[in-house]
């Protein structure tokens, strides 16, 4: 049984080292070995994520999960496993059948009388050969797979501040986005207004005008005619 599991694990701001150097040592403990690596940091920062790619025994592979759980906040677990033991019997009958041509092949080189003979056998002995070898490469591949597990984890560093626990600071935040909307709103209002605002005040000055010219007409008094002498 191939098996693999995926752990992402988040710990406090500062601690990436010393989680990754517990992870680290956890896989020492149970007889596994570093297989892979990717960190990142911003420049000239501390790191603050990374991710390792282990190889451990499978008899431990339940028991060293157990253990990197603890070394922080797990956020994602996937564990999956392949059935090969079909393809495992298949590579060995195969094996054995290559084996058996080769075999049989020695034995009939041993017994060519001509050179074209000794040459096309070679050439057959030549491709069983390759064969065996990319069979054997193939089982040792799943040998090694089933005996030992793949683990990745990703450490990343949470940068957060402190919990909300009284909801102050939720309360502060809403009532900060509130107030936000309602100049946004107030805004557009007033850029849609502002076109009929303008000329209801341009109207009213007019109008304001034209009153004030009227009161001045009726307040100025008439001036009385004179009447011409008699000659």
């Amino acid at each position: 049984m191939q098996r693999t599991a995926r752990v992402t694990l988040d710990v406090g701001s500062g601690h990436f080292d010393s989680a990754l150097n517990d992870v680290i040592a956890v896989v020492d403990e149970a007889g596994g070995y570093i297989s892979g690596s990717q960190a990142q940091a911003d420049e000239g920062q501390p790191m603050r994520s990374g991710q390792v790619t282990f190889q451990v025994p499978s008899q431990r592979f339940d028991d060293v999960l157990t253990q990197i759980r603890k070394r922080g906040t797990p956020r994602a677990i996937s564990i999956s496993g392949n059935d090969v033991s079909l393809q495992y019997v298949d590579l060995q009958a195969r094996l054995t059948n290559a084996e058996t041509q080769r075999d049989a092949m020695l034995a009939l080189l041993q017994q060519a009388r001509s050179v074209n003979d000794t040459i096309q056998i070679q050439n057959q002995l030549g491709q069983v050969t390759g064969q065996i070898e990319e069979l054997k490469g193939q089982i040792s591949f799943l040998d090694h797979s089933t005996t030992y597990a793949t683990v990745s984890v990703t450490i990343r560093e949470t940068t957060g501040g402190p919990k909300d626990e009284w909801g102050l600071q939720s309360a502060i935040n809403q009532a900060a986005h509130n107030f936000v909307n309602i100049i946004d709103f107030l805004v557009l209002a007033l850029g849609a207004l502002a076109p009929v605002l303008i000329a209801g005040l341009v109207l009213g000055w007019a109008t304001w005008r034209g009153f004030l010219r009227y009161r001045r007409q009726q307040s100025t008094p008439a001036t009385p005619s004179r009447a011409m002498p008699a000659e």
